[in-house]
């Protein structure tokens, strides 16, 4: 291939994965979203809810991680490798849901009402470190 042609069909797949790794995130956002009580980007952004973006930022960071560990080991195969990085996605989207379901179980009071409560509370970041923990776990699983 010249350089021109090189170059567009990098072009091309660096697109395709972001548009993936777009997509993973606004369905890893709709799913916290709906785990939650009330709504998301309310509680993000008008009412400054530490809680809520604190689960909300580590569940997307874990996705993040899965999404780039699903693009590092896709090697030289474009159609692998976004079928790989979708799968995987919403394989850890899923995973998110029951980690914090089971999170939900396993501890005292309602864990989505924790997750709205607009002072902080350690359960948020407990919660998280069982996102990024969810994501590592994935990533490494693909590796």
């Amino acid at each position: 291939m010249d350089t021109f042609t090189t170059l567009a069909t990098g072009l091309g797949q660096g697109l395709a994965y972001g548009v993936a790794a777009i997509a993973m995130l606004i369905v890893g956002f709709a799913v916290i979203d709906a785990l939650t009580p009330g709504e998301l980007p309310d509680l993000i952004w008008r009412d400054r809810n530490v809680n809520a973006t604190v689960v909300a930022g580590t569940g997307l960071f874990g996705i993040g991680i899965i999404v780039v560990t699903s693009i590092l080991t896709s090697h030289d195969d474009f159609v692998k490798g976004i079928v790989d990085t979708i799968g995987y996605g919403l394989l850890g989207v899923v995973l998110f849901a029951v980690a914090f379901k089971l999170t939900d179980w396993f501890t005292p009071g309602d864990l989505g009402d924790t997750v709205v409560d607009s002072t902080f509370h350690p359960a948020a970041a407990i919660t998280g470190v069982v996102n990024v923990v969810m994501g590592m776990a994935i990533a490494a699983a693909i590796s």
